[in-house]
């Protein structure tokens, strides 16, 4: 169901927001992405920007699939982290799903990230399970997956 959130915080992605986006993605990530943002936005992803005096503090995307959404890229500025920031980009993110008719939602938090894990939890995401995700690097990181 649709969950109220600021507005005044909270938008829909456009494009003259992605290159703050991908200046934000360089700062937390270590990759500007501009190519996949670009083409996240261009190919019908949801996405969502949190603007505080103009200045991007988070970024975060969606994607629904007949009635089954998916929320990823939950990104918040290091020094914004701790304000909300992250609980109404995922609040405008389920609003959006749920007025495109997505009545299951999945997303993919890492068991380290304890923060989004409380967000997902406040908002009635439960666990159903965990993967693993492969890839060149060093460690490998447990994923649990979360379901409202």
């Amino acid at each position: 169901s649709a969950v109220p959130y600021d507005a005044k915080l909270v938008r829909r992605m456009a494009e003259q927001d992605l290159a703050d986006v991908a200046a934000l993605s360089q700062k937390v990530h270590g990759v500007r992405g501009e190519r996949w943002l670009a083409a996240a936005l261009g190919t019908g992803e949801l996405g969502f920007v949190a603007r505080r005096g103009g200045e991007l503090v988070g970024y975060a995307f969606a994607t629904v699939v007949g009635a089954e959404g998916r929320l990823h890229g939950n990104t918040v500025h290091p020094d914004h982290r701790g304000q909300g920031i992250g609980k109404e980009l995922t609040r405008a993110r389920l609003t959006a799903c749920a007025a495109l008719g997505a009545s299951r939602i999945v997303t993919e938090i890492a068991t380290h990230n304890v923060a989004s894990l409380e967000v997902a939890r406040s908002l009635g995401f439960q666990s159903v399970g965990q993967m693993w995700v492969e890839s060149a690097a060093a460690v490998r990181v447990e994923r649990p997956l979360l379901r409202r």
